[in-house]
């Protein structure tokens, strides 16, 4: 694995270990697209429908950003979202506290903040 996806896994962890609100049913990374990076923030939300992205809409919870700097992943956006939902679904199966969580909750999403959530883990 890259290092900078290692290190978005840290951060996820972190964040996902820390305290957050209660009441999240679903998760989103949400992506920004910069001038030299693509940035990443985690939110929760008290609603999650797999069949309407606007659930991560109302989120209860916004985490600080993370960046992926154009040199590490590439400065094409679909490319770069592929690899982020990659990075993400790996990071969920893994056993982690942060990723036990991820899967405890209804389900969680990556995707541009002005497009659409590409579904990672979806509970039945």
């Amino acid at each position: 694995m890259k290092p900078i996806f290692e290190q978005y896994h840290n951060w996820l962890e972190e964040i996902l270990s820390g305290e957050l609100p209660e009441g999240i049913n679903g998760f989103a990374v949400n992506l920004y697209e910069g001038m030299a990076s693509f940035e990443a923030e985690l939110v929760a939300a008290p609603e999650f429908d797999k069949d309407n992205e606007d659930w991560a809409c109302d989120d209860i919870y916004m985490s600080a950003r993370f960046e992926f700097l154009h040199e590490f992943i590439g400065s094409s956006w679909e490319p770069a979202l592929n690899k982020i939902v990659d990075s993400t679904k790996a990071y969920i199966m893994t056993n982690t506290s942060g990723a036990r969580l991820l899967k405890s909750v209804r389900g969680v999403g990556v995707g541009f903040v002005d497009g659409a959530l590409v579904l990672v883990h979806v509970n039945a």
